[in-house]
């Protein structure tokens, strides 16, 4: 469980997955705003207390939103050893991804399109704090983020688990939309904006895929980037499922 600040953030959360919240606390004399969060909160059966304002100012640090805080509730990790293609055919890995903000919009883009985690290094990958919950609008609420030691060595467990590491990034030689993404169990696998895959990671990856960019801008941010592949995988899975023919890149 984490807490969230702010009322924005707070009502996002009512908006998208009001189960995430486990309760909200105030400090005395909310303003008429507060209030109204505070009842909206109180109908949908969410328990609200009181707190002394200087014990919400220590804990939301340089954050802001001080008068109004939310302990939230994430998505429970699973044991990768319990991972499954037909029970969850689609997972993310981050190799270095660093930026709360990117952790949390991915997390966004994988509660939109199905997909069952975001896997990521114990070291050197973002925190799941104030700044992820209010970036993935509820998606935290939605999919795990699981932590491994070895990345490379989750991928190669997850193959043998019948599942096809994918690399997603600009010098792969396949073009992710002439590719068959619908039919292969996926974990699409992203590095951070400028360091990409660590060596390791990328040999881990059975597939390799790059988004066709055709503009004057030949890079995205890691978020964009997957928010755009996720979407394709849904597309070309929603037509597979409609019995329109997909094409074969690998």
């Amino acid at each position: 469980m984490t807490r969230l600040f702010g009322k924005h953030a707070i009502e996002d959360l009512l908006d998208q997955a009001p189960d995430a919240l486990a309760a909200v606390v105030y400090a005395p004399r909310p303003d008429p705003a507060t209030t109204r969060l505070l009842e909206r909160a109180q109908k949908a059966g969410i328990p609200i207390r009181e707190v002394a304002p200087e014990l919400l100012r220590e804990s939301s640090g340089s954050r802001g939103g001080s008068a109004i805080a939310a302990d939230v509730r994430l998505a429970p990790a699973p044991d990768l050893r319990t991972l499954r293609p037909d029970h969850a055919p689609l997972l993310i890995a981050l190799d270095q991804v660093t930026d709360p903000h990117n952790l949390g919009a991915i997390l966004r883009s994988a509660a939109a399109f199905s997909a069952s985690a975001v896997i990521v290094p114990r070291d050197g990958s973002a925190p799941l704090n104030d700044a992820a919950i209010r970036a993935s609008a509820g998606g935290a609420a939605h999919v795990p983020v699981l932590r491994v030691t070895n990345l490379a060595r989750a991928l190669g467990e997850l193959h043998d688990q019948g599942y096809w590491p994918c690399a997603v990034t600009g010098d792969a030689p396949a073009n992710a939309w002439r590719t068959d993404l619908a039919s292969l169990p996926l974990v699409l696998v992203l590095g951070a904006e400028g360091t990409g895959l660590r060596p390791l990671v990328r040999k881990a990856c059975m597939l390799a895929v790059k988004l066709p960019i055709a503009g004057r801008i030949q890079s995205l941010n890691v978020s964009v980037a997957a928010g755009i592949i996720l979407a394709e995988v849904a597309r070309q899975r929603a037509s597979s499922n409609l019995g329109e023919p997909s094409q074969r890149g690998l």
